[in-house]
């Protein structure tokens, strides 16, 4: 009698290949998650840059800073859209009026996200482009 040729893999291969995986995944997704929040981060130094550049704009056209966000330059308005309204993870601000000659311009976390937390760390910015970052936002934004 012929013995048939079984095809396919065994159980033991099969859990070899799995663990393998498992350990891969243990490895890989923590990597992935601090390469996101650090994305995250990122955000804050482009829209805080975007406003010390209007700012300066604003200040060449209009004479003085401005403190407060809207489409239409003037009165105050630097003529931009709320960078707010379009974060999930920031609000934008001026913590103080800003005057003819300073200002200083703010981002707070809205959202925790992996060890940064809302309502404890932010970044600012001002008039001489000095930059200030708090707490765990400033390790995921170290040249800030």
């Amino acid at each position: 009698m012929k013995r048939l040729k079984n095809k396919g893999f065994t159980l033991v291969e099969l859990m070899v290949v799995i663990v393998i995986v498992g350990i891969l995944a243990a490895v890989a997704i923590p990597k992935m998650s601090a390469a996101s929040d650090k994305a995250r981060a990122s955000e804050f130094t482009t829209i805080l840059t975007s406003i010390f550049t209007a700012e300066e704009a604003f200040k060449a056209e209009i004479g003085t800073y401005a403190d407060e966000f809207g489409e239409e330059t003037g009165a105050g308005q630097l003529g931009i859209v709320d960078p707010s309204s379009q974060s999930k993870w920031f609000t934008y601000s001026w913590p103080a009026a800003a005057t003819a000659t300073s200002y200083e311009a703010q981002a707070d976390v809205a959202q925790d996200f992996g060890k940064v937390e809302a309502g404890t760390d932010n970044a600012t910015i001002d008039n001489d482009g000095d930059k200030t970052v708090t707490n765990e936002l400033g390790k995921l934004a170290p040249n800030w």
